[in-house]
C-alpha cells in the first residue's frame, strides 16, 4: 500500500455523517431521532452512540479489534 498526503488549501469533506460514530449527547433530541431514521446503522448496547452498521458497533465494543489476537497477522488487517 502507498501512503498518501493531501495538501494545500480548501475542504476535504469524508462525509463523516455515513461513517463517523456519533454520540447522542452531541445532538439534541431532534437531530438525534432524524439522522436515525435517515441513516439507519446500529446503536451501542447502552443506545448512546451510533454507528453506521451493527458491526462497527460490535468492533467498537471488542476489546481485540485490530490486536494481533488468533494468530492473525498484519497482513489480517
Amino acid at each position: 500500500a502507498t501512503n498518501i498526503g493531501i495538501t494545500g488549501t480548501g475542504i476535504v469533506n469524508g462525509n463523516g455523517h455515513f461513517w463517523r460514530p456519533i454520540k447522542k449527547d452531541k445532538l439534541s433530541d431532534g437531530e438525534w431521532k432524524k439522522h436515525l431514521k435517515v441513516y439507519g446503522g446500529a446503536l451501542s448496547e447502552d443506545k448512546k452512540t451510533w454507528y453506521p452498521s451493527a458491526s462497527a458497533a460490535q468492533a467498537a465494543a471488542s476489546k481485540v479489534t485490530g490486536k494481533l489476537v488468533d494468530g492473525k497477522k498484519p497482513s489480517d488487517f
